[in-house]
């Protein structure tokens, strides 16, 4: 109604409503067991959102637990189980998800060949990074492409 009318005040009714329907839906992923562990809420603690920044800027850099602990200052123990309770999954676990994530992006955006998508992606071989990409997503890279 406010965006047909456009009564004297209806831009700051309309941005109003939009912030209300966003805590709204935040509000109710909350109540969603499922969202109890996720990036988002690893992102809200300072070691594992250090973390989640660092694996994001580079994912196909060659990341370990042990490293990644080190850099935020944590145990390889503490660093991990906190990422599983915070995020839902292994750091490693996490890190593949995203590179393929990106991979899928990459084959869907650019004209690049697999080879290269593989090699962006963190895959040191395309056989190596096909076969995880088929276990993501249920079909090669190339049948994503087409």
């Amino acid at each position: 109604m406010e965006i047909e009318t456009r009564a004297p005040g209806c831009a700051i009714m309309i941005s109003r409503i939009v912030e209300l329907l966003l805590i709204k839906v935040l509000r109710l992923w909350a109540l969603d067991p499922a969202a109890q562990s996720s990036w988002l809420v690893g992102a809200t603690d300072h070691a594992i959102g250090r973390t989640l920044g660092m694996m994001h800027a580079a994912p196909d850099r060659r990341w370990s637990v042990p490293e990644l602990a080190r850099t935020v200052g944590l145990s390889c123990s503490v660093f991990a189980g906190r990422f599983v309770t915070l995020v839902g999954q292994p750091p490693l676990r996490y890190l593949i998800r995203l590179r393929l994530d990106k991979a899928a992006e990459l084959l869907q955006q650019t004209k690049q060949t697999i080879s290269e998508v593989a090699q962006a992606s963190g895959y040191q071989s395309e056989a190596a990074f096909s076969r995880a990409f088929k276990l993501r997503f249920g079909c090669s890279p190339s049948r994503w492409r087409r």
